[in-house]
């Protein structure tokens, strides 16, 4: 099971058998897409931007209530894709 990943690519088995959903593939060598979700990706701080398209597509099967920095999620409507949850200096996202 694949779920609520940021991934550059994603691999099934040989016989094309896994489940993935609600994940949001990046291209492999294009630093555009990592700039516009990403904070800092170069320095490996991989949280959410305000203007990240993973924001709001995950789903909320089998997710943790917690993201990597212990926030609860979802903060809005869904919950994030990727390890962080996005949270604006309000405690939402910004509208």
């Amino acid at each position: 099971m694949i779920r609520n990943c940021i991934v550059n690519q994603i691999v099934l088995d040989n016989a094309g058998v896994g489940i993935q959903d609600h994940n949001l593939v990046l291209a492999g060598n294009n630093s555009t897409d990592y700039e516009v979700e990403f904070v800092d990706w170069q320095n490996f701080d991989f949280h959410l931007k305000e203007s990240a398209t993973a924001i709001d597509i995950g789903s909320k099967i089998l997710a943790s209530v917690l993201d990597a920095d212990k926030n609860f999620r979802p903060v809005g409507l869904m919950f994030d894709v990727g390890a962080y949850e996005y949270v604006s200096s309000l405690g939402v996202k910004d509208e």
